[in-house]
């Protein structure tokens, strides 16, 4: 699809792209870009829900600066996470009926209570230093015929130790970036050796360490049993070599990443993309 916009230095470009189930909110996962000043006769290609969808940071449009998706107030921490990201930098989803984003905040492993839709929780948290665990489950809602196959839940759990003095900041939480090579129905080759690179990124409050800690795991059976990846980690990031041959269908993924500061993530995701 070609679209010709105007290329004015001062102007900058937007669009709103909806997955194929339905094109209308609410029901559309509507993907936006961050906005983009082109210059006059340049050409620009962009991908849209290819493979690696996970849940990403809300970019503003025109400063291109991410919004904090989680933060401490006093002794409260609260949440509004986003949707689906993809593989393009700044892409971004609003959460819509099919999306749902239950969230749960544990203090030394004890739920503080759930949340069951769209990212969004508010908790009351000790004072003194305390190890938290903020859980964010975005799952796809399937219908029979829906296109959207992969993936069809991404959990993911943070851990970090906070106090009262962390009152006022956002959270200092690791999203994992993945690079994967599949073709245009997110289908990667049955292959025994299939390279996964996984990054981190968070907003401009939080820089991430070098990755200290970087382990992979796959799953052929939708997560009843799980294999280990050999990982690769050079500190900026982790390359897992996945053995795609084993996969009759879809491949799930587990990552747990540990930084440099003792930030951790770990995201299970469910059909991360499936095999041809």
């Amino acid at each position: 699809m070609q679209h010709l916009v105007t290329a004015e230095r001062d102007t900058k470009v937007t669009q709103m792209v909806g997955h194929a189930d339905t094109m209308s909110w609410p029901f559309a996962t509507l993907m936006t870009p961050t906005a983009t000043a082109y210059r006059p006769g340049s050409r620009h290609s962009e991908s849209w829900y290819k493979a690696e969808l996970r849940p990403g940071l809300v970019t503003d449009q025109t400063t291109g600066l991410k919004y904090a998706p989680a933060a401490r107030e006093g002794n409260t921490v609260w949440s509004n996470f986003a949707g689906w990201a993809d593989t393009e930098p700044g892409h971004f989803s609003s959460q819509g009926f099919l999306d749902l984003g239950g969230t749960e905040l544990l203090a030394d492993g004890v739920s503080l209570g759930k949340y069951g839709f769209y990212g969004q929780g508010a908790w009351d948290v000790p004072a003194a230093a305390t190890e938290l665990e903020l859980v964010y489950d975005l799952n796809r809602w399937q219908r029979g015929d829906y296109k959207w196959e992969s993936p069809t839940t991404v959990e993911t759990r943070w851990k970090w130790r906070s106090s009262a003095a962390d009152a006022g900041k956002p959270l200092p939480l690791l999203f994992p970036d993945y690079d994967l090579a599949v073709d245009l129905n997110d289908r990667a080759p049955r292959v025994p050796v299939f390279p996964i690179s996984i990054t981190t990124q968070s907003g401009q409050w939080y820089k991430p360490g070098c990755l200290t800690s970087a382990r992979v795991w796959a799953s052929y059976d939708d997560g009843a049993t799980w294999t280990q990846a050999p990982v690769t980690n050079v500190g900026t990031k982790a390359v897992a070599m996945v053995n795609n041959s084993k996969a009759t269908s879809f491949v799930t993924l587990k990552v747990e990443l540990t930084d440099s500061n003792g930030k951790s993530v770990t995201q299970t995701l469910t059909r991360f993309y499936g095999t041809r």
